[in-house]
């Protein structure tokens, strides 16, 4: 997505501020007293403009805007500062006052779309509630759809009729945005608001914040971990490091010379989908470990009193080999998730066959494939989801390793679990903690360290990055080659970041609408793509600006 020519990347005028942020500090209560969080942090927030506040992931960039929202979690809370948003300073605000000013004048789009969204109710119920603030009700539902179509959702009356666990998690991420953008607010926090999202499709809600910026003057803080999504949409640029702000500048003039030497590891850390392919496998087995054959998979859908079978997967067969990394990409409801849990047996299939390590479990009970399940190893898309609430991660991430019969004593697993966490750049002190005292980043290399404890022959990711940001990325990414290798860890990588897919993975196919249209060895599908559908998605790909990319 590009600017207008009248309105490039941080040219556009200040106005005077809608929202402005004095010296905000943030602390957590303990037994040991006051932890701080955030520490004097200063934004002022401009109508028509749009700010993006990066950082790797625990640097405060999230409670940051839920202090702003009035929305920080038990025991975290504001330590000193001021947020005012006209005559209010919303730091010392009743929640009275916070009910007349969320939704309206300032919105809020969460990172995590399942936590967000009422499991309780379809997704045209909860979208018709945001609309009564505004709408009489017979209006609500034609405003519903309308909104529902301007996020890139082609089905609407489904998604409408849909509950949110029957949507792709994209598909929920596009909801909650259509959700924060009904009541057009004056201001619009959106915390990683693309992270779920496919290329095309973040093109186009980067395209429909743009609008809604320039026709409504809104005010946004969109806080992302990735420059080139930054670099799309910036006007003003406001770096973060563990709670403190340690850069601000345009966009413009951060993206030709970033100053603090945090921002240039920022910059270096960012995968050029355009550079040359990675080193393939070295020590690829040619004996398939994970393989589907013909695979349908089919659901009963539910829409206005009738039910119909929605074939969600399509004749797919692909094969994985040890030591090797297959990528699958595709849009936001293509079926890359759903291929993925009918591999591991999780959703079941229609027809075809499955296979692991050579044998086949399309028809095998759960009590079978019990034995096996430590094999093949999932890393979900959805971090706080896929963690129980009510463990530690110590918990979390031995309870595998004990299942398996792996290390027998608790003080062994616990020497484990400390391995572990390290290896995915955590400090093992996080083993105490439960998923709710993580970030969203932390929480999926908790996923990650899961995974791994079992040593499994295959590791199915299901977008394990898109919510780290991209120094850890890196790290994670390189653990995951390293392993490729060393232990010759076969990985299914379910992605839709193609410098991700250039920099790590041997082969890729290509997903559209259930069926593969495109597969083959990276260089060859990336580089000569033979579908009009894989070139879209190739020309959709965010980018640093080109003098950034030439310096580099």
């Amino acid at each position: 997505m590009t600017r207008s020519a009248a309105l490039p990347v941080g040219t556009r005028l200040r106005s005077e501020a809608v929202l402005t942020v004095n010296g905000l500090a943030l602390a957590r209560q303990s037994a040991r007293g006051p932890q701080s969080l955030v520490r004097g942090v200063d934004l002022a927030l401009h109508a028509g403009r749009t700010t993006v506040l990066v950082g790797e992931s625990g640097s405060g960039k999230t409670l940051t805007a839920l202090a702003i929202a009035g929305l920080l979690p038990p025991g975290i809370s504001i330590a000193g500062g001021s947020i005012r948003f006209g005559d209010c300073d919303l730091a010392s605000a009743t929640e009275q006052t916070w009910r007349g000013v969320r939704g309206r004048g300032i919105g809020m789009i969460f990172q995590d779309a399942q936590a967000a969204l009422n499991p309780l109710h379809t997704v045209g119920y909860q979208l018709r509630e945001v609309l009564a603030a505004t709408l009489p009700a017979a209006a609500r539902r034609p405003a519903a759809l309308k909104w529902l179509e301007a996020v890139g959702i082609v089905d609407t009356e489904t998604c409408y009729a849909a509950y949110p666990h029957e949507l792709s998690g994209g598909m929920r991420q596009r909801v909650m945005i259509a959700a924060a953008l009904a009541l057009q607010p004056k201001v619009l926090l959106a915390d990683e608001p693309t992270t779920a999202l496919d290329v095309t499709v973040q093109a186009q809600i980067l395209k429909l914040l743009s609008q809604q910026l320039q026709r409504l003057r809104t005010a946004v803080l969109f806080i992302t971990h990735d420059l080139a999504v930054a670099a799309e949409i910036a006007d003003d640029i406001v770096v973060m490091q563990q709670g403190e702000i340690v850069e601000q500048s345009s966009a413009n003039e951060f993206f030709r010379l970033p100053r603090h030497p945090y921002s240039r590891q920022l910059m270096d850390a960012v995968l050029d989908p355009d550079a040359a392919v990675g080193s393939p496998a070295t020590n690829g087995d040619p004996t398939p470990v994970l393989s589907a054959s013909a695979i349908d998979v089919a659901y009963s859908q539910h829409a206005w009193r009738q039910s119909r079978m929605n074939k969600v997967i399509d004749n797919v067969s692909m094969t994985l080999c040890a030591g090797r990394t297959l990528a699958v990409v595709g849009e936001s409801g293509s079926g890359k998730s759903t291929l993925a849990r009918a591999l591991l047996r999780i959703t079941p299939i229609a027809a075809g066959r499955v296979c692991w390590l050579g044998n086949d479990v399309s028809q095998q009970s759960e009590r079978e494939l019990r034995a096996r399940r430590h094999q093949v190893q999932w890393v979900m898309q959805d971090p706080y989801a896929a963690l129980n609430p009510t463990m530690t991660v110590a918990q979390i991430i031995g309870e595998g390793m004990a299942n398996a019969g792996l290390l027998p004593t608790p003080a062994q697993r616990s020497e484990r679990v400390a391995a572990l966490l390290q290896q995915v750049g955590l400090d093992p002190v996080l083993a105490a903690r439960g998923p709710r005292e993580l970030s969203g980043g932390q929480c999926q290399r908790v996923c990650i360290a899961r995974a791994l404890a079992c040593q499994p022959a295959v590791l199915v990711c299901d977008e394990p990055t898109s919510a780290l940001d991209v120094t850890v990325q890196r790290q994670v990414l390189a653990l995951l080659a390293e392993l490729r290798q060393v232990e010759r860890l076969a990985c299914l990588l379910i992605t839709h970041d193609l410098g991700i897919v250039r920099a790590y993975a041997d082969d890729v196919i290509v997903l559209h609408r259930g069926r593969v249209v495109e597969a083959g060895i990276v260089v060859q599908v990336l580089d000569a793509p033979a579908h009009e559908y894989t070139r879209q998605l190739l020309d959709a790909v965010p980018r640093l600006p080109r003098h950034q990319q030439v310096s580099r």
